[in-house]
């Protein structure tokens, strides 16, 4: 490339090569200039297309770059969104590698780099908006996909807490320092109702593996602090019931007093459930 072109305007024009498909294929014929009118290139960018269609392993430049993103995105994906993927693919790789090549290529070839998170929000919109418009997926697929994408929210929101809004360590309070805390959320929790059960699947570490049950599943998803790991449990109904009424406005004796007799749950049971919660860092007082 002559050293007279300027520096940004070749990579902007490289930029273009990349997301475009027309103009990439027509740069390999030779044909591109007739592009220039509904692209809008100008005299100089053509010029410059000129110099990379002379350059030896132009084509493989950019395939390796295509390759390349949908290779990182497949990657992300496998790892945020493994149940939904697999239920997309029934586990066949080349299929796989097929619905990430066109949904890249939706996107121009613009992967979202170091934003997984982002990667897998937008990911959730191409399976809604155009899987599901092309192919009849079963109910299954959309439970597996808001389950996943919850977790992926989540933990977005965790990486947007200010550090001092994270609860101070966590420390066992006596009998009656826990009736007089007024329990709360942590900053990064999250509950989800599913109309169908899989959550022998959820712990699977294999998403081949596991079963659907009839029956709802209702999941508490939490991240406890900033040193520690996503997490995910099941949650009765009746825990539910008590978890949600922890908002830091009544004390905790107040709220086993309530839930004694709405739901004739005894106190003690109460209260070792938010012993539970406060020690894996659900709630904090």
């Amino acid at each position: 490339m002559p050293a007279t072109f300027d520096s940004r305007r070749v990579y902007d024009v490289w930029q273009k090569l990349i997301s475009d498909e027309e103009l990439y294929e027509l740069l390999l014929a030779d044909r591109h200039r007739e592009l220039k009118a509904s692209r809008g290139l100008s005299e100089e960018e053509l010029t410059i297309l000129d110099e990379f269609r002379k350059e030896a392993g132009l084509r493989w430049n950019i395939e390796n770059l295509r390759f390349r993103a949908a290779d990182h995105v497949m990657s992300t994906l496998k790892v945020y969104l493994p149940r939904t993927i697999y239920l997309l693919t029934q586990g066949q790789e080349d299929w796989l590698r097929d619905i990430i090549y066109e949904y890249v290529a939706l996107h121009r070839w613009q992967e979202l780099g170091r934003s997984c998170l982002a990667e897998c929000v937008r990911f959730g919109r191409y399976v809604r908006e155009r899987i599901a418009k092309r192919r009849v997926l079963p109910d299954i697929v959309e439970h597996v996909l808001s389950m996943e994408l919850a977790a992926v929210e989540l933990l977005r929101e965790a990486g947007q807490v200010p550090a001092e809004k994270w609860p101070r360590e966590r420390r066992e309070l006596d009998d009656e320092a826990l009736a007089a805390a007024r329990p709360r959320r942590g900053p990064a929790v999250k509950v989800i109702e599913l109309p169908v059960d899989f959550s022998d699947w959820i712990h699977s570490v294999d998403p081949s593996t596991g079963s659907v049950k009839e029956g709802s599943l209702t999941l508490l998803m939490l991240v406890p602090s900033p040193e520690e790991t996503f997490r995910i449990q099941r949650m009765s109904e009746g825990a539910r019931l008590v978890f949600e009424r922890f908002t830091g406005e009544r004390t905790a004796a107040e709220i086993a007093r309530a839930v004694e007799d709405e739901l004739g749950l005894e106190p003690a049971q109460v209260y070792r459930l938010l012993r539970r919660w406060l020690s894996e860092g659900a709630l904090h007082a």
